[in-house]
């Protein structure tokens, strides 16, 4: 039994509760923004694909390609993706966080939107269309008042997969420096605090299913006056979910440090250690838990991480794979140079 486990309830609640709005705010901000932009680009698509056929085979192809890889495999490889764009470009482009993650969630939500807004779009009665344009409405106008309403139930169930599979994916985004959901889940799965574990897999379940809801209210109801109810309800969920991180905030004084550490308990427990050394200097750190190795070494390189307890053996293995380590003494050697050359 841990040490956590030997608490009362209560006391093991107290610190998940207080943790929430910090962990649940910018779940929801991912989770919104993913699904409006992955919107945005779906449903356009779908008019494409409705007005080019031969589009459509090649669209759904990509799209689908996406859900092959797995999401924290497709969250790792945006990392070194935006870091080698930020070197391209002159303007600073963050590789750790909210970019990495905001891309890898738009590319799974797109399938879902874009694969029902085709179908939905194609099983259109080909008489209304005739009809409508036997009225004289233009293609912007029979696609706006008579293709897009029929298929908007389509398109909903489209929306309300998206949505679900976005807020589990956005758990895995601990990783690659996201606060998120997630973070309960790794923290938890890494100190066998399993209390922690079933918290975050409860919360990331309470929102899927009323974001589901909400939706399943927009898809439902026929009314515009019940459209615009169920539109203000979701936004006032989002909105009011994506700002529940600067509830009770405090803000720190002092030059911000940002501290990298991986997912294992003595991580935690040395970048405790090194928070409160920097706090009693005067300056304002903030951690990023549950990294993986090499997304400290590019968070590292990149400057958005400041401060990170590493291993010879690891730094090792990244730069040199395969190869034979030297002796103790003279790894250090070895790794000064190439690490300095990454601005490390």
């Amino acid at each position: 039994m841990t040490l956590a486990a030997a608490l009362p309830l209560s006391e093991r609640l107290a610190p998940l509760w207080s943790d929430l709005p910090s962990l649940l705010g910018p779940h929801v901000a991912l989770t919104g923004a993913s699904l409006m932009t992955a919107v945005a680009i779906a449903l356009p698509l779908a008019v494409l694909s409705l007005w080019r056929p031969r589009w459509r085979g090649p669209l759904l192809t990509i799209a689908g390609v996406t859900q092959t890889i797995p999401g924290l495999a497709l969250l790792a490889l945006m990392v070194p993706a935006l870091a080698l764009l930020d070197d391209m470009v002159p303007l600073p482009i963050p590789s750790l966080g909210w970019p990495p993650t905001l891309l890898a969630l738009v590319a799974y939500a797109i399938l879902p939107i874009l694969r029902n807004g085709v179908t939905g779009l194609a099983g259109v009665d080909e008489d209304l269309v005739e009809a409508a344009t036997g009225l004289g409405m233009t293609r912007w106008q029979v696609l706006r008042q008579v293709q897009l309403p029929l298929a908007f139930p389509v398109i909903s169930a489209g929306m309300r997969t998206a949505t679900v599979w976005t807020v589990g994916v956005a758990t895995l985004a601990t990783p690659v420096g996201q606060p998120c959901l997630g973070t309960y889940i790794f923290t938890g799965l890494q100190t066998r605090d399993h209390l922690r574990v079933v918290f975050g897999c409860l919360a990331a379940a309470v929102l899927a299913m009323a974001l589901d809801a909400l939706l399943g209210w927009l898809e439902r109801t026929r009314t515009l006056s019940g459209r615009r109810a169920a539109l203000a309800s979701l936004a006032t969920v989002l909105i009011g979910g994506s700002t529940m991180s600067w509830w009770g905030q405090t803000e720190e004084t002092g030059v911000p440090v940002v501290i990298g550490t991986k997912g294992f308990t003595e991580q935690y427990i040395l970048a405790a250690l090194v928070e409160d050394r920097l706090r009693a200097a005067g300056f304002a750190p903030r951690r990023r838990d549950n990294l993986g190795s090499t997304v400290v070494r590019d968070g590292l390189a990149a400057g958005e991480i400041d401060v990170s307890i590493d291993y010879t053996g690891t730094l090792w293995i990244q730069g040199h794979p395969g190869e034979p380590a030297p002796r103790q003494e003279a790894i250090l050697d070895v790794l000064r140079p190439e690490l300095h050359r990454e601005g490390i």
